[in-house]
């Protein structure tokens, strides 16, 4: 939840066997203060199940540490209603400001390993000493999808329908298999596999932006191979899909945000599924010297359109 008008919806269900008359309260609440407290008044016939809805405000200096509160009470009483079947509060996730999430970044530089996007070492590491049976079933079969990966050759251009996005898809699945089966086993066959993949995407005339779900789900892959091999690529291979980025994701991105238009403004999924991509692949550069300034921007523009997609999310009425 950013700053700005919250909607709280409510089904109420009366069980009491009469009509009854009640207030909806919602309210901001930190510490034991209430912030942007909003009333309206609700009835529900007896044995009637009806969702209300009450606007309330998020004011900024209620973010991270804000709860969301809200009450049913009953209007000629003014006592809470304790016959209804209601959740009398719920925790409201918020949504942290760009700054701060680039500051803490930069304040976490020194004692933050790769990887950083979705995972990170600790985490890789167990894949390989783990003896859960579940989790070592799983691990077969990555390590067996990988195998079939080496046999086959990288991904070339190829638009399908208008669209590069099988392609993409292709790439995407490969990094995440070969990157995880690498740490599985530490088998050196995969990560040259996947610097193989990555190599030859990285040579394409351009991502088709035209259809930029294309472009995001391979900048997905970029983020992905680049962070989580970032200790076993040399510099060169490194400088390539940092460059590959530039040029084919954040280069093209920037139309598009700068006019706020397209996937910017879109209310479905490919608002979170493109500003993921894109954001993935800049905290994978933020720090390395000459792409901060870049890294940065695109993270600043992602956190401007990302809230514009949960609308589809909302209640249609």
């Amino acid at each position: 939840v950013t700053p700005g008008e919250l909607r709280v919806c409510r089904l109420v269900e009366n069980r009491s066997g009469q009509n009854r008359s009640l207030w909806q309260l919602a309210a901001v609440k930190k510490d034991a203060l209430l912030s942007s407290a909003a009333a309206e008044p609700v009835s529900v016939e007896a044995g009637e199940s009806r969702v209300f809805r009450t606007e309330v405000r998020i004011p900024d200096a209620y973010l991270n540490g804000g709860e969301l509160v809200s009450y049913l009470w009953d209007r000629e009483t003014m006592k809470p209603v304790s016959t209804v079947s209601v959740s009398e509060k719920g925790n409201v996730y918020y949504a942290p400001a760009v700054s701060q999430v680039l500051a803490d970044f930069a304040r976490t530089a020194g004692e933050r390993g790769r990887p950083w996007v979705i995972t990170d070492r600790a985490r890789l590491d167990l894949i390989a000493e783990t003896a859960d049976p579940d989790m070592s079933g799983w691990k077969k079969k990555i390590l067996a999808n990988a195998d079939s990966i080496c046999g086959q050759d990288p991904v070339t251009y190829r638009i399908v329908d208008g669209r590069l996005l099988e392609v993409s898809r292709k790439v995407l699945d490969r990094t995440q298999n070969l990157a995880i089966a690498y740490a599985a086993s530490g088998n050196v066959k995969y990560r040259d596999r996947l610097w193989r993949e990555l190599s030859a995407a990285a040579g394409f005339p351009d991502w088709h932006p035209a259809h930029f779900l294309d472009t995001a789900e391979m900048t997905a892959a970029f983020a992905i191979g680049y962070d989580w091999l970032y200790d076993y690529f040399d510099d060169t291979q490194k400088r390539i899909i940092r460059n590959a980025i530039v040029k084919n994701a954040f280069g093209p991105s920037m139309d598009y945000f700068r006019k706020m238009e397209g996937f910017t403004t879109n209310t479905n999924n490919w608002n979170q599924v493109i500003n993921s991509g894109l954001g993935m692949a800049a905290l994978a550069i933020a720090d390395e010297a000459g792409y901060e300034e870049l890294a940065n921007e695109v993270i600043n523009r992602t956190f401007d359109s990302l809230p514009i997609g949960t609308k589809a999310f909302a209640s249609s009425s």
